[in-house]
């Protein structure tokens, strides 16, 4: 080795001695940030990108002079973490790989593009930053504004926190724009909260909201799109499937603009919570919509699938929207709104909802496809007569009349009043539901008459107000038989044909027979209940659990019991130890009886057997 070589190597160690010296301070801060870390890591961390100030772009040699012309430039590089804070000129970050978390902080014109992180992306106190064509775990934004995220996607390598994270949260941010995006197994897909006058646009989420709890079973929270405490935002175009809870949520905002999305496969209903002055325009709702306590809003144009329109509301205002040409599997939604002796015949619906209104009639119409397929709020005086549909709920109207119809059942009801004092049922026929008839609270001095009640699994009629009348109905198959094994794989002992919990009503001639609950079961107080005939059913003919009921006329009728031994009085089981002082019937052989009601559907008789065989019976009285 000649002196010249010498002199040579040593001048570059000495170099190398000088810039390892210059760097120790970049060292330092790193620290700073990411915490202590140990001697072998070192060169991990002088390979991550540290900026804390404009200068720091040219201290540390990146190309670019910060103009909107020539910005900073930082790309192909494989990063351990990526800081870049208290910067206000033009950079871009590009093609790049980073192992943990990105932090931007306190910036403005900044973009970072076409990278991948293994870990989370932070963006928080920004302004005219954009993000675009990323993959990460999920992308936290805080207090930013004038903003862009676009064609993000989430990082599905990481599968140790699938599901248990949302994928872009907004909060407190103004004027942000999420577009593009593609997001699957989060608990959101976006999330939005406090937030102004942003869009979320032409983004894709698949299979969001199953909440996993520690590699366990799935608890079931979010879903495609959660908005809460916003305004002016816009939800546009965006494609949402197989969501566990919610296609889109959106609560406590207003002036929200639900536009031109695709809900396809949600297992949940897309929900409006404490909204105002919002609009749903144009959407396809596979799964419905739900509004929730809102007011003044928009409905408009939507397809609204099999679940239709509906509403959990505590006021009049709170049903009172503009609601117009929207269907349910292409078949129109009829909103009737503050009419006065209006009369729709001969018509097919998807779903028909009467609002503060009076005297509307619906007669001779097929309404088949939502659950309530009929619903009457703050109204007087309705009919709903020779109508085929899924089921009806009545609240908070009085003296509706619901006769001559076939209602075919549903997942919950088949008639479900509330708050519907006067309420005339009448020669319907009902099955396949949870409940069949249901007079819950405040729905006093009604009258249920001349029905079939076939098939329901809880309460064939149940009656939880006052001064009510049930006669002459045939109840049968309640709960409904759903397996040749049915009292081990359902429980029957909260069912019967008939349920009484209120007080001071009349239970007359019905004929409950064949049911796989109890046949009359009274909690409520001074009910009367005779000339019924009660025969085979499961738990018991009767259960009697209140107070002063009496189970004959008080005079000579008592009702016709098959466990009957002939002679004396017949007990009834429960708490009360009530008797029918005047028990009628024996039997004696099985004859078949064909009980029939008679209905006009669309002009066009048709004869409905509701009960195909009861015992023949042997009658007299007894004296008590």
């Amino acid at each position: 080795m000649t002196d010249l070589q010498r002199i040579k190597i040593a001048s570059i160690g000495i170099i190398i001695l000088f810039c390892i010296g210059l760097t120790l301070p970049l060292l330092d801060v790193g620290q700073d940030f990411i915490g202590e870390k140990s001697i072998e890591n070192v060169f991990q961390v002088a390979d991550s990108l540290y900026i804390q100030s404009n200068e720091d772009w040219e201290l540390q040699g990146w190309p670019g002079n910060g103009t909107k012309i020539s910005p900073y430039v930082v790309e192909n590089l494989a990063l351990d973490s990526i800081l870049i804070s208290n910067s206000d000129v033009f950079f871009i970050v590009q093609n790049c790989q980073s192992t943990h978390e990105t932090h931007l902080y306190n910036i403005e014109n900044g973009q970072v593009r076409d990278c991948v992180s293994n870990h989370e992306f932070y963006l928080s106190n920004c302004n005219n930053v954009i993000l675009s064509n990323l993959t990460s775990i999920f992308f936290d934004v805080h207090n930013c504004s004038d903003s862009t995220l676009s064609n993000l996607t989430v990082n599905l390598a990481i599968e140790e926190i699938a599901y248990q994270v949302d994928f872009i949260v907004v909060n407190s941010s103004d004027n942000v724009t999420i577009e593009g995006c593609y997001a699957e197994k989060r608990e959101w897909g976006v999330k939005i909260t406090e937030s102004f006058n942003c869009i979320i646009q032409n983004n894709n989420f698949l299979n969001c909201g199953y909440l996993s709890l520690g590699g366990g079973p799935y608890s079931y929270n979010g879903g495609g799109i959660g908005v809460s405490n916003c305004g002016g935002c816009t939800i546009r175009n965006n494609t949402i499937t197989d969501s566990a809870v919610y296609s889109f949520s959106i609560e406590d905002s207003e002036f929200i603009e639900v536009i031109d999305n695709f809900d396809e496969r949600n297992k949940g209903i897309p929900r409006l919570t404490g909204i105002a002055n919002c609009s749903v325009i144009n959407n396809v709702l596979g799964s419905g919509l739900i509004m929730e306590k809102s007011r003044n809003c928009n409905i408009t144009l939507n397809e609204l699938g099999s679940f239709g329109l509906r509403f959990w509301a505590i006021s009049l205002e709170q049903y009172i929207h503009n609601v117009s040409h929207n269907t349910l599997m292409g078949k129109p939604l009829h909103y009737v709104l503050n009419e006065f002796k209006s009369n729709y015949t001969n018509k097919e619906y998807g779903q028909v909802i009467v609002v503060n209104s009076t005297r509307v009639v619906l007669a001779k119409n097929q309404v088949g496809v939502s659950d309530p397929s009929i619903l009457i709020v703050y109204s007087e005086s309705c009919v709903i007569s020779e109508v085929r549909c899924i089921s009806i709920k009545i609240e908070n109207s009085s003296n509706t009349s619901i006769q001559h119809s076939e209602i075919l059942g549903s997942n919950t009801y088949v008639i479900n009043c509330n708050n519907a004092p006067e309420t005339v049922i009448k020669n319907n026929t009902l099955s396949n539901s949870k409940f069949g008839i249901m007079l819950n609270s405040d729905s006093d001095q009604s009258v249920i008459a001349n029905n079939a009640v076939v098939n329901v699994t809880t309460y064939g009629i149940g009656i939880f107000s006052r001064e009510c009348i049930v006669e002459n109905n045939t109840i049968t198959g309640c709960p409904r038989r759903m397996s040749a094994l049915y009292t081990t794989t359902f429980d029957v002992t909260n069912s019967a044909a008939i349920r009484i919990g209120s007080d001071d009503c009349r239970i007359v001639n019905n004929s409950i027979i064949d049911n796989y609950g109890y046949g009359i079961w009274v909690t409520g107080k001074r009910n009367i209940i005779y000339g019924n005939t009660i025969i085979g059913n499961s738990l018991g003919n009767s259960l009697s659990d209140g107070e002063d009921n009496q189970w004959d006329n008080g005079i000579d009728t008592g009702n016709y019991w098959e466990d009957w031994s002939g002679t004396g009085v017949y007990n009834i089981p429960g708490e009360e130890g009530c008797v029918d002082r005047f028990p009628m019937g024996e039997s004696n052989s099985i004859a078949p009886v064909i009980t029939t009601v008679l209905l006009l559907i669309g002009g066009a008789s048709v004869t409905i057997i509701a009960l195909a065989t009861i015992r023949k019976w042997r009658v007299r009285n007894q004296p008590a």
